[in-house]
C-alpha cells in the first residue's frame, strides 16, 4: 500500500480506505457494516457515546479496533504531523457467513498486520 496516499477499494461484501487525518476530528456516526480501524501512523482517540459507562478508547499503530454494526462512534486523530489509518467495512451478512455470532467491541494488537501494510 503506498502511505500517505487517499484509497478506497470495493468489493462485494468489504470496503476500504486508507486516510491521512492529522489532527482531524470526525463526528459521532455509525455504520450499518462492522468497522476495523487500524492506525498506521499516529494515536487516535474512539468515543462510543452508546456504551454504559461512556467508553473513550486510545489506539496506537499496531492496535485493531473492531466496532460491531450499528455503533456509534466517533474518532479524533490525537496527533498533529500524523493522522494515517486503514478502515474497514464489512457487512454483515458475509460476517455471519464467517463468524457464529455477532462481533462485540474490542481492541488487539495486530502488530504483524502493521508490517505487512
Amino acid at each position: 500500500m503506498k502511505r500517505n496516499s487517499e484509497l478506497a477499494r470495493s468489493f462485494a461484501d468489504i470496503q476500504l480506505f486508507h486516510h491521512n487525518f492529522p489532527q482531524r476530528n470526525e463526528p459521532v456516526h455509525e455504520h450499518p457494516e462492522h468497522q476495523f480501524f487500524i492506525p498506521l501512523e499516529g494515536r487516535f482517540s474512539i468515543d462510543l457515546p452508546q456504551s454504559h459507562p461512556f467508553e473513550t478508547c486510545l489506539i496506537n499503530p499496531g492496535d485493531l479496533l473492531l466496532i460491531p454494526a450499528n455503533t456509534s462512534h466517533s474518532f479524533t486523530s490525537l496527533d498533529v504531523q500524523a493522522g494515517e489509518q486503514l478502515l474497514g467495512l464489512i457487512s454483515s451478512k458475509f460476517w455471519q457467513s464467517l463468524s457464529q455470532g455477532k462481533p462485540q467491541l474490542c481492541i488487539a494488537r495486530a502488530p504483524q498486520l502493521l508490517k505487512e501494510l
